[in-house]
């Protein structure tokens, strides 16, 4: 079998996220020339990979994964400036989770994960055989058909360190960079299964390298506070111009994860800060939303050169057929607000702080 056919297996029949994580970690690590490794270092990375889409997009891993139990039941928080765009923000959060989380935990998601990744080694002899049974069974037969059946790696003695084979080594080296996105597509693919409600899931399986422009958006809204009478933010009723804007997520950006205009509403400096990533009152503020929305895309339509392209995600995003449909002010604001509403219920519903007033 090649060893593109073997490395296709291993990902095979999985039901949680470990195998992802650990054969992630594993890529990346023989990519920089690794070829002893540490189990210790390979069952941190894997909360460092799992940290970003579990903890910070609230993420379900799974009704089997216990790696949300350890962030949960020890109260790890991520408290540093460094953005997650940063070259520096995976390093920062490996630091403080080998200096906050209890050594004992972390190595419990090592008790199978590094056997059973290698099972499609090992198929013919495993089947039929008992799971207690499989550990050992693997652990023998990845040191003693190390030759003959090149196994990825074989694990020590000590059972604290795993031993890549020459040819893997050679091929992952050779091949990296493909393999990271063939397992980043059943990554994301794992995670809708597990999160069939919550948009943007593709954007949410690792940090992204930088946050997309806000340029058109700023655009957008200057040209409503420059256009409109009497343009006030809708939560604090400040006065807007074009010097003082601030973009605010509607829904927050970490729940919805794109920057479509209709979630996207003018507001000032503090007031943004203030309100975070939490979910404002819709009691307070819906009607308010939903009613500049109009005003703005009124404003738009008539003077941004960029128009045709948002018209064409407004209709689509909202369902909306016709242009007729957008322009009527009942039948906008009623979609919006459905639009928001039921995205709303599913981000309370994760953990998102909900009924934000700005004071």
């Amino acid at each position: 079998m090649s060893k593109t056919n073997d490395f296709i297996s291993l990902l095979r029949n999985t039901t949680n996220s470990y195998k992802f994580l650990f054969l992630k970690s594993l890529v990346s690590r023989i990519r920089d020339d690794e070829s002893h490794i540490e189990i210790s270092d390979l069952t941190t990375d894997m909360l460092v990979l799992a940290w970003y889409p579990n903890q910070f997009f609230k993420l379900s891993l799974g009704s089997q994964d216990k790696i949300a139990e350890i962030f949960k039941n020890q109260g790890f928080k991520y408290e540093d400036d460094i953005p997650f765009t940063s070259p520096e923000f995976e390093k920062n959060l490996r630091k403080q989770l080998e200096k906050d989380l209890d050594a004992t935990s972390i190595s419990k998601l090592a008790a199978y994960v590094q056997y059973r990744l290698l099972h499609p080694f090992f198929d013919e002899d495993l089947r039929g055989k008992p799971d207690y049974q499989k550990n050992k069974m693997i652990f023998e037969m990845a040191a003693n058909r190390y030759d003959s059946r090149q196994p990825v790696y074989n694990i020590s003695i000590d059972r604290k360190s795993v031993r890549v084979h020459p040819e893997w080594s050679t091929y992952i080296k050779r091949n990296g960079q493909l393999l990271l996105q063939y397992i980043e597509f059943f990554w994301i693919e794992y995670l809708q299964k597990n999160n069939p409600n919550i948009p943007g899931i593709i954007n949410k399986s690792c940090p992204p390298k930088n946050r997309n422009s806000l340029a058109t958006q700023k655009r957008y809204w200057e040209q409503y506070a420059l256009l409109n009478d009497d343009p006030k933010c809708i939560y604090s009723e400040t006065k807007l111009r074009k010097g003082n804007i601030s973009l605010d997520h509607f829904l927050p950006w970490t729940y919805v994860c794109h920057d479509r205009i209709w979630n996207i509403v003018p507001t000032i400096g503090p007031v943004n800060s203030s309100k975070g990533n939490r979910l404002p009152s819709i009691e307070r503020y819906l009607d308010r939303f939903t009613a500049i929305q109009y005003q703005a895309m009124k404003v738009n339509s008539k003077s941004n050169f960029e128009w045709p392209k948002l018209e064409s995600e407004l209709l689509l995003d909202l369902g909306l057929s016709t242009t007729t449909e957008l322009f009527d002010d009942c039948t906008f604001q009623t979609r919006l607000k459905t639009t928001i509403e039921g995205q709303y219920r599913l981000a309370t519903q994760l953990g998102f702080a909900q009924n934000w007033v700005y004071n």
